[in-house]
């Protein structure tokens, strides 16, 4: 049993979360612009949408009947549809990897009682400038 909240924040903190597409793309001058758009067109509208975004498990982003009916079945996807306003793009980082293991590193620091939050939060912030 486990329950989804959303991530707390400091007093000086504002709740985020990363909103992440795919993109499709056709170029201008290859002779299907238009079945492209028809296409583009029948993926995205409202049902067709929905039923891919359930079948697939990603959070919905319309809000559409269908979106309610699925948090009366779960409940724990309330924590991620109100999240949503919160949504921005994805940070670009050139070293994911760098960037996991120094987060990693700082709350395992003060897990651990290695080291204090607001030093880890200060060494964290420190290397992190290296993955921008």
């Amino acid at each position: 049993n486990w329950g989804v909240a959303p991530l707390p924040v400091g007093p000086n903190g504002k709740p985020g979360t990363l909103l992440i597409t795919d993109s499709l793309a056709v170029f201008k001058g290859s002779g299907v612009e238009e079945q492209a758009l028809d296409l583009a067109k029948l993926l995205t509208n409202p049902e067709n949408q929905m039923a891919f975004e359930i079948a697939e498990g990603y959070t919905p982003l319309r809000d559409m009947p269908e979106v309610q009916e699925l948090v009366k079945k779960d409940p724990t996807w309330k924590a991620f549809l109100d999240a949503i306003p919160t949504g921005g793009p994805e940070p670009f980082v050139t070293d994911y990897v760098g960037l996991q293991d120094t987060i990693n590193e700082a709350v395992q620091g003060v897990v651990l009682g290695e080291v204090g939050p607001a030093e880890a939060v200060e060494i964290a912030a420190e290397q992190l400038e290296e993955f921008k």
